[in-house]
């Protein structure tokens, strides 16, 4: 993972519908990844892919509903809360898909992703204020929930 992060043009040339389907299997187990930077990165590598590959309605629905569960913070009664990293990677993420009005619209309604970010970015900031400056990643996260913010802005716009 890390390897086709460092290099997102082996993305293209090496990566098949089949190791997206391994990816999603990542995110979508019952049992997380070793550690947040290993689940960071596979939400990014699965937004590389989307974004630089063109791809189906079925796979941007998968891989839409994964990031979905991946960025909600506790998806279940038993989980430990999400990291603010993973939920900030994750809103960037569906920002690189969905800014693009023409990438899969529909499945942008269906899967009602603008709530998702009316609901996430609010607790992303929380999150950011109570971590301060302990997270070597704040700035970066500060800016994607700042765009987040605009991203709504600019999706209920249309």
């Amino acid at each position: 993972v890390v390897a086709l992060q460092t290099q997102p043009e082996l993305c293209i040339k090496v990566l098949q519908p089949a190791h997206v389907d391994l990816f999603l299997s990542y995110l979508m187990a019952d049992a997380p990844l070793s550690n947040d930077n290993a689940t960071r990165d596979v939400v990014a590598l699965l937004g590389a892919i989307l974004c630089q590959q063109d791809h189906t309605r079925e796979m941007n629905q998968k891989v839409c509903l994964a990031l979905l569960k991946a960025g909600t913070d506790a998806p279940s009664k038993d989980s430990p809360p999400t990291s603010v990293s993973i939920m900030a990677e994750t809103l960037n993420v569906l920002m690189d898909i969905y800014g693009d009005d023409d990438r899969h619209p529909d499945v942008f309604q269906e899967m009602n992703v603008l709530s998702h970010f009316q609901r996430t970015v609010p607790i992303v900031k929380q999150k950011l204020n109570i971590a301060n400056d302990q997270d070597a990643d704040a700035e970066f996260i500060g800016e994607i929930a700042m765009n987040a913010s605009r991203f709504i802005q600019y999706k209920k716009g249309h």
